[in-house]
C-alpha cells in the first residue's frame, strides 16, 4: 500500500493517537520516514526524546501558537527530507472530533497523499482529557483499518479545504467503526439463559454447568482459533 522513501500524511484523531502511533511505528521498518509536529516548549523536548527513541523524527513546531511557522517546518520535512509527518487534526486543544484544515493544506502543497489511520481496542482506559484519550489495557484485541493513500489535488479556497477536513473526519469515523467483536465463552446453568440473550452475538459457544475441565479447555481452544494440542 505504502511505497519505499515515498512520504505521506498520516492522519487520525487524537483520541487514539497512541494506538495509531504505535501503528505506524511498525511502518518504520518498511521504509515510511515517521515524523511528528512537537512544540519547542520544555514538555515538548522529552515527547522528542520519546519519539526518537523509538526511531521517529521530529519536527520542532507549535501548530497552536506559530501555525505558519510549523507548517513551513513540515512543508520542508515533507519535500527536503521525505518525512511523513502525522497530523492528529483536532489537537493539541481541540475542539475533540473536529478535523483541522491543516493535513490537508500540507498535502496540496507538498503532493504526499493523506493516510488515515483508523484503530480502537476491546477494552482501554479513558482519560479525563479534553480529548478523552484511550490507553489500551494489557492483554486488549487492537483493530487497526487504514484507507488507501488520498491524493488531495488543488484546493480551489479555505472553504474547500475546510470540506475536504470534514470529509478527513467522516472518513476517519467510518475507519475507528472498526471494532473488535469480543468472543464471549458463556459458562452458565439453565437459569441464565436471560444474560446469554444480552450478550446476544458476542457469545460465541455456551458450555453448561457443570462441565469438566477438558470441555472447558477445549472451549476456549476452540473460541480462540488455537491449534489443537496433540
Amino acid at each position: 500500500m505504502l511505497a519505499n522513501d515515498v512520504p505521506v500524511v498520516p492522519c487520525g484523531w487524537h483520541q487514539r493517537i497512541i494506538i495509531s502511533a504505535l501503528f505506524l511505528r511498525s511502518l518504520i521498518p518498511r521504509g515510511l520516514r515517521l515524523g511528528f509536529l512537537i512544540s519547542p516548549s520544555r514538555e515538548g523536548e522529552f515527547i522528542s526524546r520519546v519519539a526518537l527513541a523509538h526511531e521517529a523524527l521530529t519536527i520542532r513546531g507549535s501548530s497552536s501558537r506559530t501555525g505558519r511557522e510549523a507548517m513551513v517546518a513540515l512543508v520542508r520535512a515533507v519535500r527536503s527530507e521525505r518525512i511523513s509527518p502525522t497530523m492528529y487534526g483536532d489537537g493539541p486543544r481541540g475542539p475533540a472530533g473536529v478535523f483541522k484544515p491543516g493535513a490537508a493544506i500540507l498535502a496540496r502543497r507538498t503532493g504526499a497523499p493523506l493516510f488515515l489511520v483508523g484503530c480502537a481496542a476491546s477494552r482501554y482506559w479513558q482519560l479525563g482529557s479534553w480529548d478523552k484519550g484511550r490507553i489500551p489495557k494489557p492483554f486488549a484485541r487492537i483493530t487497526i483499518a487504514v484507507g488507501e493513500p488520498w491524493p488531495i489535488g488543488e484546493l480551489e479556497d479555505a472553504q474547500h479545504a475546510d470540506r475536504i477536513s470534514e470529509e478527513i473526519g467522516h472518513r476517519l469515523d467510518e475507519l475507528d467503526r472498526v471494532v473488535p467483536q469480543p468472543k464471549v465463552l458463556a459458562h452458565t446453568a439453565c437459569t441464565d439463559m436471560a444474560l446469554v440473550e444480552i450478550l446476544g452475538s458476542c457469545v460465541h459457544a455456551r458450555v453448561p454447568k457443570p462441565a469438566p475441565v477438558d470441555v472447558l479447555l477445549r472451549a476456549v481452544i476452540d473460541a480462540l482459533d488455537l491449534p489443537v494440542p496433540q
